[in-house]
């Protein structure tokens, strides 16, 4: 069996034409152990979105990931549409008030009203 990586993930073709290219990865800030892993997604040979990917470690999750089906139905012939990987909801909202909370360099976070 190989091992996971995310190259070989980003490089799968689901037939929906996206391809995905990976930037060398960088450790995480403030002492979370991981990396940020930044990406870049293209549809033929057009940039269609950037965004960054983080990948940690010693996380502790509180319950089950659920799976849900995308929230836009679209029927396209051949489109592959996969369910999504969902983190329970009490992670999800403890993530968020962490983030707005937490100082950054004696700042408050950008988040924070």
């Amino acid at each position: 069996m190989r091992a996971w990586t995310p190259a070989a993930s980003a490089w799968g073709d689901l037939g929906d034409l996206f391809t995905f290219t990976l930037a060398p990865p960088r450790s995480l800030v403030q002492g979370i152990e991981g990396v940020r892993v930044p990406a870049q997604a293209l549809l033929g040979r057009r940039s269609f979105e950037s965004f960054h990917i983080d990948l940690v470690t010693g996380v502790r999750v509180t319950g089950q990931a659920e799976t849900a089906a995308p929230i836009v139905p679209l029927d396209i012939p051949g489109l592959v549409r996969p369910d999504y990987r969902i983190h329970p909801l009490a992670d999800s909202i403890a993530d968020k008030v962490c983030a707005i909370v937490e100082r950054h360099q004696e700042r408050p976070s950008t988040r924070f009203p």
